[in-house]
This record gives structure tokens, sequence and C-alpha cells, in this order.
């Protein structure tokens, strides 16, 4: 777990709040995270909101799969607090259908690049010791389990719609169990 350290009052300024942008100024409070030794320290407004665990997290790996989960929930958010206003049920339902296989292909696109890490990492491992070793197999298999996993995500499809026969509270019912769906089937993706 990442540890946060607080600051009740600031004695110099301490740089832009990473969440707001806003600079941190003489005798204001905060908080800051540096994840090892190795990577920058970056502070924030105790009254901003704190940075997404993505940005806590030291693994650069790891940070990347939950960084995509993260951008997925808020394009999915972002969908369910739409409001349709005065269209047909055809044009909801390919508005629905098509943001919801966008946010899934996203999704996807974002997470190979982590696989494209674990390969990474695996091989300067080989490379540095001219033979493979057991991270670097480990390496790989966490690449091909969440290239697996990938795959499924990739396969998933967008649930059946209720038919233009239908209420519009069902369009609306099925709009909000087709996010949820994609968003169980988005955090299904495990972080190895």
């Amino acid at each position: 777990m990442a540890r946060i350290n607080s600051v009740n009052c600031a004695r110099k300024a301490q740089g832009a709040c990473y969440t707001c942008r806003q600079p941190i100024t003489p005798g204001q409070s905060y908080n800051w995270h540096k994840a090892n030794r190795f990577a920058p320290r970056f502070a924030w407004h105790t009254t901003c909101g704190a940075p997404r665990p993505s940005a806590l997290e030291s693994n650069e790996k790891v940070s990347l799969i939950m960084a995509a989960q993260e951008d997925a929930d808020d394009a999915l958010d972002a969908l369910g607090n739409w409001v349709p206003d005065d269209i047909t049920y055809a044009e909801f339902r390919d508005h629905v259908t098509e943001e919801l296989v966008t946010i899934r292909d996203n999704t996807a696109e974002a997470l190979r690049e982590a696989v494209a890490a674990y390969e990474e990492s695996a091989s300067n491992i080989e490379d540095g010791f001219g033979h493979e070793t057991d991270q670097s197999i480990e390496l790989r298999e966490k690449g091909d389990q969440l290239d697996s996993d990938i795959g499924e995500l990739e396969n998933h499809e967008v649930l059946d719609d209720p038919g233009e026969d239908a209420q519009q509270e069902h369009w609306e019912a099925w709009m909000s169990e087709a996010i949820e769906d994609m968003r169980s089937k988005i955090g299904e993706v495990d972080i190895p």
C-alpha cells in the first residue's frame, strides 16, 4: 500500500498540486507521496481529492493496468450520466453500443501496453544474463495471462437490447445493465 505523508503547514512553496494544478503556498496543508527512491515526489492540497491509485502505484506495469481500468470506469460513468434527448430507439441503441465497444477497445489497447512492458522487462533480463531466468519466465507468464484476459475482454459482446417495442424506461434499464456488464468484464482483468 502506498504511504501518503501529511503536512499541516507548508514552510515553503511545494510546486503545483498534482490534482488541481494550483500552487501549494506556504501556510497551506498538503499531502505528498513518493512511490520509491527513484520516483518523483508529488504533492496535493489536503482539500483536493487524492490522486488515483494508479498514480500511487510504484510498479509501472501494475500502474498501467490500474490506469486503464480507472479510465474505463470514468468513461462508463460518463455514458451512464448521458441523457438521451428526443432521439429514436435505434439512435439510442446505436449510440450506447458504439460507446461501449469504443470503451472496451480503448481499454484493451491500453492493457496491451502493460503486456508490452512485461515482455520488455523479460527481454531485458534475458539480455543482461544472456539466458532465460526464473524471473524472466515469471514476467512472460504474467504477460501471457494478461494477454489472455485481454482476449476475453475483446471477445465480450454488448448485452442484447430489449427491442424497439420497449418503453423508454426499459431503454435506460438496458443501458444501465449493459454498462455494469462491461464494467464487470473490465474488472475481471486480473492484475498479475
